[in-house]
């Protein structure tokens, strides 16, 4: 399956030099470790691949699907996920992915940040049930009137095997990024 994700130069550096790269706790704001730490748990009964070599990691995130299904992200999830200043996205680019199913866990992006919302409110709270509506990877097998909303995907780390390419964030090509892009993918054998 497609998935897209927003990853930091450096990341994406240090992911073609050692051809794994696996996620940071340090890069998760403390007000939602717990939140983070319930996913993880998640992701381990539902055996995502790669998490049984490092459970300590925090999640790698991704989409699945913007706005339709495996559609990808335009400027406006950008804006959505950095908001409107060009210093937050500084250094970031999106590296398309293609990953097997089991390799990460989908879960519906907008009851996600209602639980994060909770967490930061309550400091601790359980994973909604409803999160975890993706049953089927492979197909869009939830209800058709969800057919709109996106879709995350936790992965318990990268690999250069699974990059399909590197792009600037959409809608924010300045040459700089391009060449970055360009650097970045032939760093990992891909366009």
């Amino acid at each position: 399956m497609r998935l897209w994700s927003f990853q930091h130069q450096d990341f994406i550096q240090q992911l073609a030099k050692d051809g794994i790269v696996r996620g940071d706790w340090r890069r998760v704001e403390s007000r939602w470790v717990s939140a983070y730490g319930a996913l993880v748990g998640e992701m381990a009964r539902a055996g995502v691949a790669g998490l049984e070599h490092s459970q300590s990691a925090a999640p790698i995130w991704a989409w699945h699907s913007c706005g339709a299904w495996q559609r990808g992200p335009v400027h406006e999830d950008v804006l959505m996920h950095f908001g409107s200043e060009d210093c937050n996205r500084s250094g970031h680019l999106m590296v398309e992915l293609e990953v097997l199913p089991t390799a990460c866990l989908l879960s519906a992006f907008g009851v996600w940040c209602d639980y994060l919302e909770r967490v930061e409110t309550l400091g601790v709270a359980p994973l909604p049930p409803e999160l975890f509506v993706v049953q089927d990877a492979a197909s869009p097998a939830w209800p058709e009137e969800r057919n709109h909303a996106d879709i995350q995907a936790t992965l318990a780390c990268l690999q250069t095997r699974q990059v399909v390419s590197v792009h600037p964030l959409p809608g924010c090509d300045s040459d700089g990024a391009q060449r970055a892009a360009e650097r970045l993918g032939r760093m990992l054998g891909v366009r």
